[in-house]
Parts: C-alpha cells; structure tokens; sequence
C-alpha cells in the first residue's frame, strides 16, 4: 500500500511482511537539506503509525549528498528511534554514485551498529530476500 508520494521518494507498507519500502527518486538531488529533514521526519512518522519490522530503503537513484551535520542530525533525529518502533532489519540497496552511497553508509552505521540488523545490496531483490530470511 502506498503511504506517502512527493518529488523525491515514494513510501509503502506491505502489513503482511511487516515490510517498510523507502524508494528515492533521481530528483533527490535537488533537495535542500530542510527538505532532506522534512522527508525524513515524513518516513519517521509513517513508521510510527504502520510499525514495521523490516525496512528496505532503495537508494539507486539517491542523489542527495548527506554531509556530515546532516549525518548527526539523521542519527539524533531519525535512526535511534528505530529500536522503539522495533525496526529489526534494514536492507539498503545502493546507489549509482559512490559518494552519496558513502555517505548513506557512514550516516547508517556510525551509531546505529548495536540498534538493528543492516546489509547492503545491489539490487532490490537481493535485499527483499535478506529481509525475508
């Protein structure tokens, strides 16, 4: 079921996986990092009202460069609330430029290494069957 659509990325809810999908669009990267915070707070809130266990966040085409003060602010604001919302599991499938994907790794793994299972994947499928293992 799709929860929420906007220039930038897509939201949707399988509720019988308990599955959460993130897919960014090309258009990413030309957010501004408050609508960078907007997004995400976006995706946060749908979290909290569909509660997943799984989450796959395809970042292919993520074009937004998340610099090191929006890292901080994504961890402070957005990934330590996964544990309480009982994210599980989060499959990233990465995106075509290598500096943006760093920097999605970087901003995921810094602080989050003991709050949920993560992998990294080239393709969708790849990380769905993570996720449903």
């Amino acid at each position: 079921m799709e929860l929420y659509r906007s220039n930038y990325m897509v939201l949707n809810f399988f509720a019988e996986q308990e599955l959460f999908v993130e897919l960014w669009f090309s258009t990413s990267e030309k957010m501004s990092d408050e609508m960078f915070k907007r997004e995400m707070l976006t995706v946060l809130k749908m979290m909290k009202i569909h509660k997943p266990t799984k989450y796959l966040v395809n970042t292919k085409d993520f074009l937004f460069a998340i610099h090191i003060d929006l890292q901080k602010w994504l961890f402070q604001n957005y990934l330590i609330h996964f544990e309480e919302l009982g994210i599980l599991k989060a499959a990233f499938v990465m995106s075509k430029e290598f500096i943006v994907q760093l920097a999605i790794e970087q901003s995921v793994d810094e602080d989050v290494k003991e709050l949920f299972q993560r992998n990294y994947f080239a393709t969708y499928n790849e990380a769905l069957e993570w996720l449903n293992s």
